[in-house]
Protein backbone atom coordinates (compact mmCIF):
# COMPACT_ATOMS: atom_id res chain seq x y z
CA UNK A 1 0.00 0.00 0.00
CA UNK A 2 1.37 3.39 -1.02
CA UNK A 3 1.55 6.00 1.78
CA UNK A 4 -1.14 8.68 1.55
CA UNK A 5 1.39 11.53 1.53
CA UNK A 6 2.98 10.01 -1.60
CA UNK A 7 -0.44 9.63 -3.24
CA UNK A 8 -1.16 13.26 -2.36
CA UNK A 9 2.09 14.31 -4.04
CA UNK A 10 1.22 12.23 -7.13
CA UNK A 11 -2.19 13.88 -7.21
CA UNK A 12 -0.69 17.37 -6.96
CA UNK A 13 1.66 16.50 -9.83
CA UNK A 14 -1.34 15.58 -11.98
CA UNK A 15 -0.58 11.85 -12.05
CA UNK A 16 -4.02 10.88 -10.72
CA UNK A 17 -6.80 11.97 -13.05
CA UNK A 18 -10.50 11.32 -13.15
CA UNK A 19 -13.23 11.44 -15.79
CA UNK A 20 -15.18 14.18 -14.08
CA UNK A 21 -14.34 17.34 -12.16
CA UNK A 22 -16.50 16.25 -9.21
CA UNK A 23 -14.47 13.04 -8.87
CA UNK A 24 -11.24 15.00 -8.94
CA UNK A 25 -12.60 17.41 -6.31
CA UNK A 26 -13.81 14.58 -4.06
CA UNK A 27 -10.39 12.95 -4.14
CA UNK A 28 -8.61 16.24 -3.51
CA UNK A 29 -10.90 16.97 -0.55
CA UNK A 30 -10.49 13.43 0.83
CA UNK A 31 -6.72 13.78 0.67
CA UNK A 32 -6.82 17.19 2.36
CA UNK A 33 -9.10 15.91 5.14
CA UNK A 34 -6.79 12.95 5.65
CA UNK A 35 -3.77 15.25 5.93
CA UNK A 36 -5.74 17.29 8.52
CA UNK A 37 -6.44 14.09 10.55
CA UNK A 38 -10.15 14.21 9.72
CA UNK A 39 -10.25 10.54 8.88
CA UNK A 40 -14.02 9.96 9.15
CA UNK A 41 -14.68 12.71 6.61
CA UNK A 42 -11.91 11.47 4.32
CA UNK A 43 -13.23 7.91 4.41
CA UNK A 44 -16.79 9.08 3.79
CA UNK A 45 -15.80 11.07 0.70
CA UNK A 46 -13.80 8.14 -0.63
CA UNK A 47 -16.67 5.72 -0.10
CA UNK A 48 -18.81 7.89 -2.35
CA UNK A 49 -16.03 8.29 -4.89
CA UNK A 50 -15.28 4.55 -5.03
CA UNK A 51 -18.74 3.77 -6.36
CA UNK A 52 -18.89 6.89 -8.53
CA UNK A 53 -15.79 6.05 -10.57
CA UNK A 54 -17.19 2.65 -11.56
CA UNK A 55 -20.50 4.21 -12.57
CA UNK A 56 -18.72 6.89 -14.56
CA UNK A 57 -16.59 4.31 -16.36
CA UNK A 58 -19.65 2.28 -17.31
CA UNK A 59 -21.36 5.43 -18.60
CA UNK A 60 -18.27 6.32 -20.66
CA UNK A 61 -18.05 2.78 -21.99
CA UNK A 62 -21.70 2.54 -23.08
CA UNK A 63 -22.87 6.10 -23.85
CA UNK A 64 -22.20 6.26 -27.58
CA UNK A 65 -23.82 3.87 -30.07
CA UNK A 66 -21.70 1.24 -31.80
CA UNK A 67 -19.83 2.78 -34.69
CA UNK A 68 -20.05 6.31 -33.27
CA UNK A 69 -16.78 8.20 -33.73
CA UNK A 70 -16.33 11.05 -31.25
CA UNK A 71 -14.97 14.23 -32.79
CA UNK A 72 -14.93 17.98 -32.26
CA UNK A 73 -17.89 18.28 -34.60
CA UNK A 74 -20.20 16.10 -32.49
CA UNK A 75 -19.35 17.27 -28.95
CA UNK A 76 -22.95 18.21 -28.19
CA UNK A 77 -24.13 14.76 -29.24
CA UNK A 78 -21.42 13.15 -27.07
CA UNK A 79 -22.56 15.18 -24.05
CA UNK A 80 -26.19 14.31 -24.71
CA UNK A 81 -25.28 10.61 -24.98
CA UNK A 82 -23.36 10.76 -21.69
CA UNK A 83 -26.21 12.49 -19.85
CA UNK A 84 -28.82 10.09 -21.19
CA UNK A 85 -26.71 7.02 -20.39
CA UNK A 86 -25.97 8.19 -16.85
CA UNK A 87 -29.67 8.83 -16.28
CA UNK A 88 -30.50 5.38 -17.68
CA UNK A 89 -27.94 3.56 -15.50
CA UNK A 90 -28.77 5.43 -12.31
CA UNK A 91 -32.46 6.33 -12.54
CA UNK A 92 -34.03 3.90 -15.02
CA UNK A 93 -32.08 0.66 -14.60
CA UNK A 94 -31.08 1.57 -11.01
CA UNK A 95 -27.96 -0.57 -11.29
CA UNK A 96 -26.31 -1.48 -8.02
CA UNK A 97 -22.54 -1.72 -7.67
CA UNK A 98 -22.37 -5.44 -8.44
CA UNK A 99 -24.46 -4.95 -11.58
CA UNK A 100 -22.14 -2.13 -12.65
CA UNK A 101 -19.03 -4.28 -12.16
CA UNK A 102 -20.78 -7.14 -13.99
CA UNK A 103 -21.43 -4.86 -16.97
CA UNK A 104 -17.81 -3.66 -16.89
CA UNK A 105 -16.68 -7.29 -16.87
CA UNK A 106 -19.01 -8.07 -19.78
CA UNK A 107 -17.46 -5.13 -21.69
CA UNK A 108 -13.95 -6.53 -20.91
CA UNK A 109 -13.00 -3.42 -18.96
CA UNK A 110 -12.27 -5.54 -15.89
CA UNK A 111 -11.60 -9.25 -15.45
CA UNK A 112 -13.68 -11.68 -13.37
CA UNK A 113 -10.95 -11.70 -10.71
CA UNK A 114 -10.96 -7.88 -10.58
CA UNK A 115 -14.76 -7.86 -10.38
CA UNK A 116 -14.66 -10.18 -7.38
CA UNK A 117 -11.93 -8.08 -5.74
CA UNK A 118 -13.83 -4.82 -6.25
CA UNK A 119 -17.12 -6.33 -5.06
CA UNK A 120 -15.46 -7.76 -1.93
CA UNK A 121 -13.81 -4.43 -1.13
CA UNK A 122 -17.18 -2.74 -1.62
CA UNK A 123 -18.84 -5.10 0.86
CA UNK A 124 -16.08 -5.23 3.46
CA UNK A 125 -14.82 -1.63 3.49
CA UNK A 126 -16.87 0.78 1.37
CA UNK A 127 -20.33 -0.16 2.67
CA UNK A 128 -19.48 -0.11 6.39
CA UNK A 129 -17.79 3.30 5.93
CA UNK A 130 -20.67 4.71 3.88
CA UNK A 131 -23.22 3.57 6.45
CA UNK A 132 -21.23 4.45 9.58
CA UNK A 133 -20.91 0.83 10.70
CA UNK A 134 -17.78 1.36 12.78
CA UNK A 135 -18.30 -1.81 14.79
CA UNK A 136 -18.15 -3.89 11.58
CA UNK A 137 -14.84 -2.26 10.65
CA UNK A 138 -13.16 -2.31 14.06
CA UNK A 139 -11.87 -5.89 14.27
CA UNK A 140 -11.19 -6.17 10.54
CA UNK A 141 -9.07 -3.02 10.38
CA UNK A 142 -7.41 -3.06 13.81
CA UNK A 143 -6.85 -6.85 13.94
CA UNK A 144 -8.35 -7.19 17.41
CA UNK A 145 -11.70 -7.27 19.12
CA UNK A 146 -12.74 -4.19 21.09
CA UNK A 147 -11.80 -4.43 24.79
CA UNK A 148 -15.31 -3.34 25.79
CA UNK A 149 -18.55 -2.24 24.20
CA UNK A 150 -17.77 1.46 24.27
CA UNK A 151 -14.27 1.18 22.80
CA UNK A 152 -15.72 1.27 19.28
CA UNK A 153 -17.42 4.58 20.11
CA UNK A 154 -14.46 6.12 21.92
CA UNK A 155 -11.66 4.78 19.73
CA UNK A 156 -13.06 5.22 16.21
CA UNK A 157 -10.25 7.46 14.86
CA UNK A 158 -7.78 4.60 14.19
CA UNK A 159 -10.56 2.66 12.44
CA UNK A 160 -11.34 5.51 10.06
CA UNK A 161 -7.67 6.33 9.56
CA UNK A 162 -7.08 2.79 8.32
CA UNK A 163 -10.31 2.84 6.27
CA UNK A 164 -9.23 6.14 4.67
CA UNK A 165 -5.82 4.73 3.83
CA UNK A 166 -7.37 1.66 2.21
CA UNK A 167 -9.93 3.65 0.24
CA UNK A 168 -7.42 6.27 -0.92
CA UNK A 169 -4.99 3.55 -1.97
CA UNK A 170 -7.71 1.63 -3.85
CA UNK A 171 -8.88 4.76 -5.69
CA UNK A 172 -5.27 5.68 -6.49
CA UNK A 173 -4.70 2.19 -7.88
CA UNK A 174 -7.84 2.39 -10.02
CA UNK A 175 -7.17 5.84 -11.43
CA UNK A 176 -3.37 6.03 -11.66
CA UNK A 177 -2.06 2.46 -11.83
CA UNK A 178 -4.84 0.20 -13.17
CA UNK A 179 -6.17 3.09 -15.17
CA UNK A 180 -9.87 2.32 -14.92
CA UNK A 181 -9.99 5.76 -16.46
CA UNK A 182 -10.55 5.40 -20.20
CA UNK A 183 -7.94 7.15 -22.28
Amino acid sequence: MKPVNEIYSEFLLGNVRFHRAIENDLFRDALMFFMDNKFRTSASLCSTLYEMIFTTRLVRETANPIGFIPSKENINEQLKNLMEEENDIINTQKLCFRQITKELKNKNVISEIEKQEYDTFYTEIRNPVAHGLTFRLFEKLLDRKPAHTFEVETNYQPVYKKASELLIDKIYYLMAIKELRKK
